[in-house]
């Protein structure tokens, strides 16, 4: 017989255990529908007539640029870019409880298998919130917390304000996990007018200072560039509807001259993990301490690059994440100590786990051909790391701008590079980028197209095309030349086995020299000029410098992920072909990464 209080210690066990692999996942398969039962419908949504109490408006960091005018060159227009969001604190809803339930969950150490992939497919249907008029009636009570609570930014117990100048401060680790999920469940106010208003670093009181009116989109976010023609110092932003909520920001202006450098953040500044498993990247974003996310190497760098160029090296920070992780990135760059500059995020999608893994490369490509096509007199250095498509990015930019981009550093992030030895494939990443800079002749010459498309034109007729040309015979193997050649052979055809087109009439019967002959004859291609070829010679060579295999299949076989690097070097070598843009392979412990940029920057500054 077992005793009551071990039979009772098991019954509770058993009970747990049932709730966390029953219940949770329940929560999480369920939570879509309810999700999406609470959406509203872009159409039906109005411009509030009144704001709350707590509406906050985020600014965040961008830069101005000064340009002559058109009709006087003495005569300069600053263009000002003002890029923001209208929030208010979400409200402890049965949705929001859902998210930070699941999010807790997915951060556990030691939880169900079942439960995290539960997990991960409720936080992929966490919609942002839009504020309402009347939504204050969806509050739902709660056995652990009151029926009015909220997810208030002025509350510095459960949450941090969401904005350019909020701070968290270190907490309990569920506080820190709300601080930092507090973006993604706060309400966002649309279709709001804005006015914008720009200040003037002159203290003349007679002069008009420029305003602006702009109208939140549906999510809430606006971004406008405000044109004045005096040098701006700071930017306000109030509601029109309610002048009590607004906010200031200093204006970043940068000249369009000298050097710049374009960052990436995840995985290249700030240790984030992108390329590793679901949990321990949402447990370091919502739980670890921002001082865990160090990149020493990388931040000693910026560093020494920003303290020895102050002022003529300007810093631009462009991620794949969403605008609601700002108040955690700028905590960061605070903590790291890291040099000033633009921010650059995407917008929220609706989807927690894809905004912090997936990459979105069309999105980042369009804020890195603004910022280079916005300063045209100004080099850059991009810099990105081997867990996304950082390389494939900046190398389609120095293609549209050439000679405009200098290097691309690209930082090795471990387990990105070969499903083997990562140290092999990087060497061999290496010799690929050494060898194809060496060759002057890598590429097709210009003309080659232009020869290869009149030597073949299937939309003329046959018969008005010139007869073929005999090539140049080598001269070991010449006879005496006759004075009258004889008639060509002609070969015979079968229908079944050939349904080729007949063949031109044979040239007139005449003497022909082989001067004349090889005068005429086209110029053989080299066997380098198919990309195809050249492509997978390269990838096989440095494969088989690796793995003993005498196959390009083979060798992929055994490392498909490092196969995949290698063929992705080549062709983006091959895309930089004639932009003067280098690339460059970097670990942390690299001794030389500064003394090499400094000799790329010095050119410049």
């Amino acid at each position: 017989m077992i005793p009551d209080d071990t039979s009772k210690r098991s019954r509770l066990l058993g009970f747990a255990r049932a709730t966390r692999d029953n219940y949770i996942p329940r929560i999480a398969g369920s939570v879509s529908s309810l999700m999406l039962s609470q959406e509203v419908s872009p159409d039906t949504r109005s411009a509030p007539t009144s704001l709350p109490k707590d509406a906050t408006i985020a600014l965040f960091p961008s830069y101005s640029t000064v340009r002559p005018a058109h009709h006087d060159a003495n005569d300069l227009t600053y263009h000002v870019n003002v890029k923001g969001w209208l929030l208010c604190p979400g409200l402890m809803t049965r949705k929001n409880r859902l998210i930070i339930s699941l999010a807790r969950q997915l951060t556990r150490i030691s939880s169900n298998q079942t439960a995290n992939q539960e997990a991960v497919v409720g936080l992929a249907h966490a919609k942002q919130d839009v504020y309402d008029e009347s939504d204050v009636e969806s509050i739902v009570s709660d056995t652990s917390e009151t029926s009015s609570t909220r997810l208030s930014p002025k509350s510095s117990s459960s949450s941090s304000t969401i904005g350019p100048n909020s701070t968290n401060t270190t907490t309990a680790p569920p506080d820190v996990l709300r601080n930092r999920l507090n973006g993604f469940i706060a309400r966002s106010i649309p279709y709001t007018e804005l006015t914008i208003t720009l200040g003037s670093h002159s203290p003349d009181p007679n002069l008009n200072l420029v305003t602006k009116t702009v109208t939140t989109d549906a999510n809430g976010n606006f971004d406008v560039c405000v044109e004045c023609h005096y040098k701006p110092s700071a930017v306000r932003v109030a509601a029109s509807i309610d002048e009590t909520v607004f906010s200031y920001e200093d204006i970043m202006l940068i000249e369009n001259s000298g050097v710049g450098l374009i960052s990436d953040i995840d995985d290249t500044v700030k240790l984030t993990g992108v390329i590793g498993d679901k949990r321990e990247l949402m447990r370091s974003l919502l739980l670890n301490d921002v001082s865990s996310w160090n990149i020493p190497g990388v931040i000693k760098w910026y560093t020494k690059l920003y303290g020895s160029n102050l002022g003529k090296l300007t810093f631009h920070y462009v991620s794949n994440s969403p605008w609601q992780l700002f108040p955690t990135i700028k905590e960061y760059f605070h903590q790291a100590n890291l040099p000033p500059g633009s921010v650059h995020l995407k917008q929220y999608t609706g989807n927690i786990i894809a905004s912090l893994m997936e990459p979105s490369s069309s999105k980042k490509k369009m804020t890195l051909y603004k910022i280079v096509g916005d300063f045209p007199n100004k080099r850059f250095i991009c810099v990105g790391d081997s867990g996304e498509v950082d390389m494939e990015a900046y190398a389609d930019l120095a293609k549209q701008y050439p000679s405009r981009i200098l290097a691309i550093y690209i930082r090795v992030v471990k387990g990105s590079l070969s499903d083997v030895d990562d140290s092999r494939v990087l060497e061999e990443m290496k010799r690929i980028v050494k060898v194809m800079e060496e060759q002057e002749d890598f590429e097709d010459p210009p003309q080659e197209e232009e020869q290869t498309k009149d030597l073949i034109d299937l939309d003329s007729d046959l018969k008005s095309k010139p007869s073929p040309m005999i090539p140049k015979k080598p001269q070991q193997l010449r006879g005496n030349q006759l004075s009258r050649k004889p008639p060509l052979p002609t070969r015979p055809m079968s229908p079944s086995t050939d349904s080729s087109p007949p063949p031109p009439p044979p040239p007139p019967r005449r003497a022909t020299t082989a001067s004349s002959l090889s005068s005429q004859a086209p110029p053989l291609a080299p066997l380098s000029s198919t990309p195809s070829q050249t492509t997978t010679d390269l990838v096989t060579q440095a494969l088989q410098n690796i793995y003993p295999a005498d196959t390009y299949y083979e060798l992929e076989e055994m490392d498909k992920r490092g196969a995949a690097w290698l063929t992705r070097v080549v062709e983006a070598k091959r895309l930089l072909r004639g932009t003067h843009t280098e690339i460059r392979f970097f670990t942390d412990n690299d001794s030389d990464l500064l003394e090499h940029t400094s000799k790329l920057i010095s050119k410049y500054i």
